[in-house]
């Protein structure tokens, strides 16, 4: 079925992912997100550490240093399709151990930094790398209105 789909039309590329999308419950796949891995700081303090975590190239991955309530950044990187949220705070910076929540199955779990690198790069080994060509910072990308 999905052959003759890709085939059969120029926007048949578009109706393809619109099924994956779809049937995947509105999730993006991991390597096709535009943002990978989301880090959040719990306050401003901490975003000195977050800008100096540093993650392979194949992994699209920004911070949110925004102005907005610790909240209210939760919310936006699950609206935004992250399928990573990484939250950086005291306990955090000490232990070395992150709590990382996966938007496909709604999980909370926590990783050392090394073990979410291999379980990313894992996961995505196979498809295509699209390096990531935007500011690492939220505040620094451009805004569309529309």
């Amino acid at each position: 079925m999905f052959t003759l789909i890709l085939f059969r039309s120029k926007i048949s590329f578009f109706f393809f992912f619109a099924i994956v999308i779809v049937r995947s419950g509105y999730f993006l796949p991991l390597w096709a997100s535009p943002i990978q891995l989301r880090v959040i700081p719990v306050s401003s303090k901490y975003l000195d550490f977050c800008k100096n975590l540093s993650f392979p190239d194949n992994i699209r991955w920004d911070i949110d240093d925004s102005d907005n309530r610790f909240g209210k950044k939760i919310v936006q990187a699950k609206f935004e399709w992250g399928p990573y949220v990484l939250v950086v705070g005291d306990k955090e910076i000490e232990s070395g151990i992150y709590p990382v929540e996966r938007r496909e199955d709604n999980c909370k779990q926590e990783y050392q930094k090394e073990y979410l690198e291999k379980e990313i790069l894992e996961r995505c080994k196979e498809y295509p790398k699209v390096y990531f060509s935007l500011p690492r910072l939220l505040s620094k990308r451009p805004i569309f209105y529309g």
